[in-house]
């Protein structure tokens, strides 16, 4: 073990050294004898001998000696193969180098060959942008004058394209088509024929705001389409306020319309009595049924629940969507130019018709009280979407129905 150490030692300074692959994990701890005097810098040989005769004895010098004896041959040992392992990758290099060598010189007659192609190539390259740079200038110059008139064509053709989105009331594309153009035209208005043009489109626009104001007001529009078109006339310049109103006024004739339906009980009536024996089955199961039961059976209890279900249905929810297409309408525009009672003031009537036709309808038919509690709370339940979004005013005016 003791000479093991001393040839680990020096076989990892060989390593090292010639950067052997292979052996930095076996060299990485070369042992305790890695650091010993020999290996130090500066090692004064003289001063080690002095000191080794003068502190040991024969035997351990004796000793010591072969140790230093075995470490020399094992050095030269490693030294001799480091040199051959070295000399072997010398020749096999030397052997790479002149197969390299050969095999290029069999490729020069192709490389002579592929130096003509090139520059024969690049001849005819430079023929060719000769022959087209001249064309090519001209090319260029009548894409650009194509472009323009591309452009020419979209502008005299804008009035004709308004026309034909107006009669196929599509007012958001004619609106489009607009703002694309109409900052150009009233740039160079100065021009006669982009002055003609462009009051040939302010025509067509003033026709497409009236038709927007008259679908605006109209009863048959969804929420969604008069939402649309109002914001398509905010869109072309129109006042905020004024808008605001007529999407109102519109959707209040909806409403109205749809109330006036949903109060209609012609068509609310009892199912019609059976004859013979099956008369007086009904008969006896009426005569069982509790004093709640008979009276939810009566007329004016089935006309009054339908009027109140078809409310819920048919007049509430479109008042919810009208209310939130109003907020959508305003939504990133500023609401600074739309007195902020406007929108109270419609759902204050619209929930005020719906209370007098309920009132009316009660005192028309005179249902039994349990009814008309329980159709108040349907139609209550069904206002808690609008009551999310006017806290306060719905319960001001449900309080004052009550």
């Amino acid at each position: 073990m003791e000479v093991k150490a001393p040839r680990r030692r020096v076989g990892a300074l060989l390593n090292s050294y010639y950067h052997i692959e292979g052996n930095d994990k076996k060299t990485s701890a070369p042992g305790p004898a890695a650091g010993s005097e020999l290996d130090r810098q500066g090692f004064d040989a003289k001063r080690y001998f002095d000191s080794m005769v003068a502190s040991g004895q024969l035997p351990e010098l004796v000793k010591r000696a072969n140790e230093l004896d075995a470490e020399v041959k094992d050095l030269d040992g490693d030294m001799q193969m480091l040199v051959y392992e070295n000399y072997s990758k010398f020749i096999r290099a030397t052997d790479v180098i002149k197969q390299m060598k050969f095999t290029i010189e069999g490729l020069d007659p192709d490389l002579k060959v592929l130096e003509g192609n090139i520059g024969r190539i690049t001849e005819h390259q430079k023929k060719v942008e000769d022959g087209v740079s001249e064309r090519a200038g001209q090319i260029e110059g009548l894409l650009k004058q194509q472009r323009v008139c591309r452009k020419l064509q979209v502008l005299f053709g804008l009035p004709a394209t308004l026309q034909r989105c107006l009669d196929r009331k599509a007012y958001g594309e004619a609106v489009e088509a607009y703002c694309c153009c109409s900052g150009f035209l009233r740039q160079y208005r100065d021009t006669p024929t982009f002055q003609k043009v462009l009051e040939e489109v302010e025509l067509q626009m003033s026709r497409i705001r009236v038709a927007l104001e008259e679908r605006l007001r109209s009863p048959e529009l969804s929420v969604d389409e008069a939402v649309n078109s109002s914001v398509t006339l905010l869109d072309l310049g129109e006042e905020q306020a004024k808008v605001a109103r007529e999407y109102l006024t519109g959707r209040a004739a909806m409403l109205r319309r749809s109330l006036i339906t949903c109060f209609d009980v012609s068509g609310d009536v009892l199912p019609a009595a059976a004859e013979g024996n099956d008369a007086a089955d009904e008969n006896e199961a009426k005569a069982e049924l509790t004093k709640d039961q008979k009276d939810l059976q009566k007329l004016e209890s089935v006309q009054l629940h339908g009027a109140c279900k078809r409310a819920t249905e048919g007049y509430v929810l479109p008042l919810c969507e009208a209310v939130e297409g109003f907020q959508k309408i305003l939504d990133g525009r500023g609401s600074d130019a739309v007195d902020e009672n406007t929108l109270q003031d419609f759902v204050s009537s619209s929930i005020e018709e719906l209370c007098g036709s309920i009132t009316r309808q009660v005192d028309k038919k005179c249902p039994p009280t349990r009814v008309l509690v329980s159709c108040i709370h349907t139609v209550r339940d069904s206002l808690r979407r609008l009551h999310s979004l006017m806290p306060a005013l719905l319960t001001r005016l449900f309080r004052a129905f009550l």
